[in-house]
């Protein structure tokens, strides 16, 4: 006979009861995962202990090797989301590759902006629309906004620069001098 859902035992980390309440998780949802997910082998990249990785229904969760034991879980970036895509082409690739190769020549920028966007991990607190976390927000404001919105009215061209740097306890460059085009966010 098959067992209900919430007979999946699972014992809570305090870490793994913590991430699923800043992430709006409930302990069903990783029942649910170990009973129905899809399930991959993984090894922690702190400490080395070989685990599971279950995805189900727009999260990911790490178990133990005997998937007994909750180690953390979080939302799948943009899970749900429907975006339209803009379509990259000839022309607009090689207006980008020319851009790439005058780079060096600052004299030929319009502008250079440089986000800092927040990555510690309340930025994957699911509590936005929709159920997007707060980075899902950042990402598709700068993206469809910051990026989109300006290539559109023309305000912004392959001659504008941007850079972004990624905020945790220190600042990581994540993209360096780019050219403003679809090409830079995709």
């Amino acid at each position: 006979m098959n067992q209900p859902t919430s007979a999946v035992t699972v014992l809570s980390s305090t870490h793994g009861r913590q991430r699923r309440m800043e992430r709006n998780i409930a302990k069903r949802d990783l029942q649910a995962a170990i009973k129905y997910g899809e399930k991959e082998a993984t090894r922690s990249p702190m400490t080395g202990k070989r685990g599971w990785k279950y995805t189900f229904a727009g999260n990911v969760y790490i178990t133990d090797r005997t998937s007994t034991r909750e180690i953390t879980s979080w939302p799948e970036p943009c899970f749900g989301m429907d975006l339209e895509k803009v379509t990259i082409t000839s022309e607009m690739m090689q207006e980008h590759k020319e851009a790439v190769k005058c780079l060096s020549d600052e004299s030929k920028w319009n502008s250079h902006a440089v986000a800092v966007v927040d990555q510690s991990g309340s930025m994957r607190k699911a509590d936005a629309a929709e159920g997007a976390t707060r980075a899902d927000v950042v990402w598709l404001t700068l993206a469809l906004d910051f990026v989109g919105e300006r290539l559109r009215s023309g305000e912004a061209s392959s001659w504008d620069v941007f850079s972004l740097v990624g905020m945790r306890s220190r600042g990581d460059l994540l993209l360096h001098y780019r050219p403003m085009n679809w090409n830079a966010i995709k």
